[in-house]
């Protein structure tokens, strides 16, 4: 089979990698990449999968380009998750390496969308960005072309749509459908499950019969681990009994909430559990580590030693192995909450953040996709206050916990699988 692949990032995304390089050893593989990445990326790749550059926008042509982006970002539709989406495009224009007018513009087109509620879909700003630059295909003759969201290049999608091959887009993550508004009508979608197929449907207007439960490439490295861990013992990280608490964003300004509560949880459990430390999982690549500086100075605190430049396998087995052994695992809402559900380890949304002093942080907590698939309030794994929070962990400490019922109720909609499971179960989709 010749299968297209136009993917994101693909250097950080290394379950993707995998999967592509899976797909070639019985497949022809054709990978879609912009003129400017491609050296970085074809290092990563066997010389079967043939690369090919997606041109550049050069003169008047990237100028309509970026008008047609910034038409689009005020007028375009978005998805039912209103907050989601105006909260991430808080944090994209967070970042500095924006230019101050260009974040000042952008600003001004997102608050303009928030009135108009969005006049133009996807599908309509996807033909005006194809008619922009024109593609020559050297070749249509593929049998599919697989996509990720979010999407690399959507000049490049709408050229893939346009010759009516079967595409399908695979949704990457769990709060893709609540926060991207890149949902083409035209395409059929594969997700990690029947929740998330739901949110396609309730968020994006997604035709029911273009999704396909596929499975989450992200948890095959928990599959792997977990197999693993059956036949082997595997000795705790730290010689000390610990929670381990991972942070959920690089942002500033959430980050600073996050070591506020982080302070607040340590002060307490010198208190409550002199014995316990607080093992705090950095978020990778934060550019602001003088902010940890007073978190440092609580005496029961551990800092986690992450290299972010370290192979996978040794990125997943540290964080894995943390997780296994802790006596919880404590958050403000992360993936990693999700994976800690697939250990006997109590994953625990931490939900007690004041609402009228750090509203952006609670707004963070209640995101659509934690809201729906972690703030189960039915379990103590949410606690509403650190007196809740202290008192389920003396439930933890004092009865020796070995299994949550909260984490059955999270990962049970996703069962994990190997990578030759999903890659087996795509083939046999597509060939449908």
């Amino acid at each position: 089979m010749k299968i297209g692949i136009l993917a994101q990032y693909i250097e950080t995304r290394p379950d993707v990698k995998d999967l592509i390089i899976a797909l070639s050893e019985t497949n022809s593989i054709t990978l879609f990449i912009s003129e400017d990445n491609i050296k970085k990326i074809e290092i990563l790749f066997p010389n079967n999968i043939i690369i090919k550059p997606i041109p550049s926008f050069t003169g008047y042509q990237k100028a309509l380009k970026v008008v047609w982006q910034y038409i689009y970002l005020a007028f375009g539709s978005i998805p039912r998750s209103t907050y989601n989406y105006y909260m991430v495009e808080t944090i994209r224009l967070s970042n500095p390496s924006i230019k101050p007018w260009s974040r000042r513009l952008q600003k001004f087109l997102v608050a303009i969308n928030k009135i108009t509620n969005g006049i133009i879909n996807y599908d309509t700003y996807l033909k005006g960005i194809k008619i922009i630059k024109k593609y020559k295909w050297e070749d249509t003759n593929f049998d599919t072309f697989l996509c990720f969201t979010q999407i690399y290049d959507d000049w490049f999608y709408a050229q893939i749509l346009s010759i009516n091959k079967p595409i399908w887009t695979y949704v990457y993550s769990w709060d893709h459908p609540c926060k991207l508004k890149t949902f083409s009508k035209k395409s059929k979608f594969l997700v990690w499950n029947q929740g998330l197929k739901n949110d396609l449907i309730e968020l994006q207007s997604i035709d029911p019969s273009r999704i396909t439960e596929l499975g989450a490439t992200q948890f095959t490295y928990l599959y792997d681990y977990l197999k693993k861990m059956d036949s082997t013992t595997y000795r705790s990280p730290y010689s000390f009994p610990y929670l381990y608490l991972g942070f959920a964003t690089g942002y500033e300004k959430l980050a600073r909430l996050e070591i506020k509560y982080a302070i607040q949880i340590a002060q307490h459990l010198r208190i409550h559990f002199p014995d316990l430390k607080l093992v705090i999982r950095p978020y990778p690549f934060f550019v602001y580590q003088d902010l940890y500086d007073l978190l440092k100075l609580e005496p029961n605190v551990i800092f986690d030693s992450i290299t972010p430049t370290d192979k996978i396998d040794k990125l997943n087995f540290d964080k894995f192995s943390k997780i296994s052994h802790a006596i919880a695992f404590l958050h403000f809402g992360t993936t990693m909450g999700y994976e800690a559900s697939y250990f006997n380890t109590p994953s625990i949304l931490l939900d007690f953040v004041n609402r009228d002093c750090d509203r952006l942080l609670n707004g963070f907590i209640h995101q659509y996709q934690n809201d729906k698939y972690l703030n189960l309030t039915g379990f103590e794994n949410v606690p509403k206050s650190i007196d809740d929070l202290i008192k389920y962990l003396h439930k933890i400490v004092d009865s020796n916990i070995s299994v949550s019922n909260y984490n059955q109720a999270v990962s049970n909609p996703t069962p994990l699988q190997s990578k030759k499971d999903i890659i087996e179960k795509f083939i046999n989709i597509i060939s449908k």
